[in-house]
């Protein structure tokens, strides 16, 4: 009776320090509510360094930047949260809001077919995608197989039209999970400017003649090719120009480990663009 007692005194401790132990965003969180925003970019910073990054750590360290008026590595902290979870809609308007806010107010790098594909791709989460497809194929074959074996007129009529259905679902489905896949490859080939003001060469040197010049918070498509500390990119409206490659900062390389989190929001009031608020 003893030990029973003393083994659950001892429980009971394990419990009380384990609800004890801070969590490891709990001093990022508690700068961000007392508004020491540059504290808090560190500390977020330094959380996704060591322990990765997830939607509401980015989402967080994004409204620190734009607090700072840090416009470019506001927008590159949310596009990196959209990757994680591309599902998630106010991180879609936060980014349109951002866009709005830039000096150069270019829209992101997307063609319409990449638009449409979001649109469709992301109305379903990837799993329910990786279960509908297999389910339409099978509905598929099995409209197939009684189409083949049927002798009557009727019957292969009713099963025909329901077998080019489902393959073309099925079909689309697949495409969907596709393109659900190929968002990291696309983010490797965007980029953002995070320096004030930066310009844009007709060829890889300063002595070149000036394109343009962009700012902070523009996005800019990635050709691929790279020489003498400078990279071609894409303009919206069709252009190619070379920038200096420190200028800007490509979207794809953060922690590609989507964890879960709470997308319900505390009542702290503004502290993100649009009015969006912080995120546990």
């Amino acid at each position: 009776m003893r030990r029973l007692s003393l083994f659950f005194i001892a429980l009971c401790g394990l419990i009380t320090l384990l609800g004890a132990t801070p969590r490891p965003s709990a001093e990022a969180d508690s700068l961000f509510l007392q508004k020491d925003y540059v504290g808090a970019t560190k500390a977020y910073e330094a959380l996704i360094q060591t322990e990765g990054s997830t939607v509401s750590r980015l989402f967080n360290l994004g409204n620190s930047y734009y607090q700072q008026g840090q416009l470019g590595q506001a927008m590159l902290a949310y596009e990196r949260a959209q990757l994680l979870d591309p599902r998630d809609q106010e991180l879609r308007e936060v980014r349109s809001f951002l866009a709005r806010k830039t000096v150069d107010k270019l829209p992101a790098p997307d063609g319409w077919l990449r638009q449409l594909g979001d649109s469709l791709a992301y109305a379903l989460p990837l799993s329910a995608w990786l279960i509908l497809c297999p389910l339409l194929f099978i509905g598929s074959l099995v409209g197939w197989v009684i189409f083949a074996l049927s002798e009557t007129p009727r019957l292969r009529r009713l099963s025909f039209y329901p077998a080019v259905v489902t393959l073309g679902l099925c079909l689309l489905s697949g495409a969907l999970i596709a393109h659900w896949l190929s968002a990291p490859k696309i983010a490797s080939e965007r980029a953002v400017i995070v320096l004030p003001e930066v310009s844009l060469y007709a060829e890889p040197n300063t002595e070149s003649t000036l394109v343009t010049k962009l700012h902070e918070g523009a996005r800019l498509q990635l050709l691929g090719k790279k020489t003498g500390g400078f990279v071609q990119v894409e303009l919206a409206d069709g252009r190619r120009a070379w920038i200096a490659e420190r200028t800007l900062e490509t979207i794809a390389p953060c922690s590609l480990t989507p964890l879960s989190y709470d997308s319900s929001l505390p009542p702290w009031g503004d502290r993100s663009p649009k009015g969006y608020q912080w995120r546990p």
